[in-house]
């Protein structure tokens, strides 16, 4: 959620945006669904993760472990819990309103280093979105994880990691 709210700043204050911002690393990030089908089958499941079980690339299972060969078990039923603790309302809202969510307009004014990182596995917020993301910020660097799918928190943290402090490096040696 936080890729979409440096978007929306961004399309709302540009100016404090360029003012107080180096960089940004965008992970997993979402930008538009407008058009396009939810990410997820059924707004109607009860549980996230009953809708998950129900795409064709599954990443939870029934008893609340990963398919992803690269999710840490604890890190799958954090997530599992965290899910299932919101309410289906909570989450049918949630999903309507990325739905009518695009953010493209203000891509254009986000003109620090930008690095936006996905995995090829990623259902949520796929690498077609993350190549439409890239090519709307001038400038941006995209890395895309073969094999890994939505937790890149928990999956990648050593490359995510890597990433802010390369942002850090690039703007501690005054690049702009």
């Amino acid at each position: 959620m936080g890729g979409m709210t440096i978007q929306a700043f961004a399309g709302q204050h540009v100016e404090t945006l360029n003012e107080r911002v180096r960089g940004v690393v965008l992970v997993r990030p979402l930008h538009n669904l407008a058009g396009s089908e939810c990410p997820v089958r059924s707004r109607r499941r009860s549980s996230a993760i009953g809708a998950l079980r129900g795409s064709p690339n599954r990443q939870a299972k029934s008893d609340g472990t990963s398919t992803d060969p690269h999710a840490h078990p604890d890190s799958v039923r954090a997530m599992n819990d965290a899910m299932l603790a919101a309410t289906g309302t909570a989450r049918a809202g949630f999903l309507t309103a990325m739905g009518r969510m695009d953010l493209r307009p203000g891509l254009a004014n986000i003109t620090v280093p930008t690095t936006i990182i996905v995995g090829t596995n990623d259902r949520l917020t796929p690498p077609v979105r993350a190549r439409e993301l890239h090519g709307g910020i001038a400038g941006s660097d995209l890395l895309v994880l073969d094999g890994y799918a939505h937790m890149l928190p928990y999956e990648a943290p050593d490359t995510i990691v890597s990433a802010v402090r390369a942002m850090r490096e690039h703007d501690a040696l005054g690049f702009e």
